[in-house]
């Protein structure tokens, strides 16, 4: 397959699955009415569908290594759409649970997928480039999402991303080839893989700390919706601008980590983006604390975490794909794709099991994930590799 088909493959498949995932939290406030369910149960349908990202991440790279990605992407494809028909037709928050833990599964394969055809090509730019579409992914989602909820009613909303996630296997599938070289050996051989990882002492500390640092949003995002509906008593589609903002931010991040790479400051990349982080969480936690919610105060702040992640986003990923270059990368990707959907299963659920209304509790979550990221970072910087 041409590279420049493959690359356009990947982003189109993140930029989808990232929009997808994003436009639920402007839905979230309508759904509570529409299902005449409570804020609770609205909020664990988000922990269901990271938990069948999860799910299905933890299998994806043995998979894809195995069969390749024409049929892994096809059997993704057929799981979104039958989530989305059960989203549909919804009439309860449990059914709700089941369609988006459904489509949480197939997507968690594309994530694998496209970020394996990324790692591949292993150039700075790249993660740059996958990193900006996934910026803008958010506010386009919620924007849209905004539109046909002024002009329809909301399950046309998982009809019109349904129809969103059908775009590539039309404009793109095609042309993809699975590869040749795709390894045919067994499930057992891969989880003796995974359990050889496990053993190395300085991977999972590695993982963790990227995870940490990447899976902030899903927290916030919940919070920020039922602060902003609830508390501010502004309209959902106040979402749309607030991540909008964070897109700017985020390329801004991206530009200037591209600027550190090619200015030989590539080892300011880390402290700097580890120091945007704390500081973000520190801030979010200290006006939590201090003052009563306003629109400044809850945006602000973490966006200076935006700022960071993105800044040090494309060297993280390059640091611990040198570092286990031995490792298939689809295993490796899927490792770290599957970290990250495990912190935001167990954040989102901490944020709904003790029913976080205000960004005092969340602020204090977002703090000890970033304490113990840059922790776990240095922990893992210390630690001899093993493998």
């Amino acid at each position: 397959m041409n590279k420049k088909i493959e690359i356009t493959f990947a982003i189109l498949l993140r930029f989808i699955q990232t929009m997808e995932q994003q436009f639920y939290y402007v839905l979230m406030p309508i759904l509570v009415i529409g299902l005449n369910s409570s804020v609770h149960k609205i909020k664990l349908t988000v922990s269901w569908y990271f938990l069948g990202i999860m799910t299905s991440i933890f299998f994806s790279g043995a998979l894809l290594d195995r069969y390749g990605l024409k049929k892994c992407y096809g059997v993704s494809l057929v799981l979104v759409i039958v989530g989305s028909v059960i989203c549909i037709d919804s009439h309860d928050a449990f059914h709700m649970m089941l369609g988006r833990c459904l489509q949480g599964l197939g997507f968690g394969t594309m994530q694998v997928l496209s970020k394996k055809i990324i790692a591949h090509e292993h150039q700075p730019f790249l993660y740059n480039l996958y990193l900006i579409f996934m910026m803008i992914a958010p506010p386009i989602g919620m924007l849209l999402t905004t539109w046909i909820l002024s002009q329809y009613t909301w399950p046309l909303c998982f009809v019109f991303f349904l129809g969103c996630a059908c775009v590539p296997a039309v404009l793109v599938w095609p042309w993809v080839e699975s590869p040749s070289h795709a390894r045919k050996s067994s499930l057992l051989m891969q989880f003796k893989y995974y359990d050889a990882f496990l053993r190395d002492r300085r991977l999972i500390p590695l993982v963790l700390s990227y995870s940490l640092s990447t899976a902030m949003s899903a927290p916030y995002y919940m919070t920020v919706t039922y602060t902003s509906t609830e508390i501010l008593h502004e309209s959902a589609y106040v979402l749309t601008w607030i991540a909008s903002l964070f897109a700017v931010v985020g390329v801004l991040g991206s530009m200037l980590g591209i600027i550190s790479v090619h200015r030989a400051m590539e080892r300011t990349i880390m402290p700097l983006g580890f120091g945007f982080i704390l500081s973000g969480t520190l801030g979010l936690w200290g006006a939590a604390l201090l003052w009563p919610p306003s629109f400044f105060w809850i945006v602000a702040p973490f966006a200076l975490c935006i700022l960071g992640t993105c800044f040090f986003y494309a060297k993280f990923c390059i640091i611990i794909v040198e570092a286990y270059a031995f490792i298939s990368r689809s295993e490796m990707v899927a490792i770290l794709a599957f970290s990250s959907a495990l912190i935001s299963v167990l954040s989102t659920y901490l944020c709904s099991f003790h029913n976080h209304t205000t960004l005092l509790d969340t602020s204090r979550l977002l703090l000890g994930m970033s304490v113990l990221s840059m922790f776990l970072y240095q922990l893992s910087m210390r630690s001899p590799n093993k493998s």
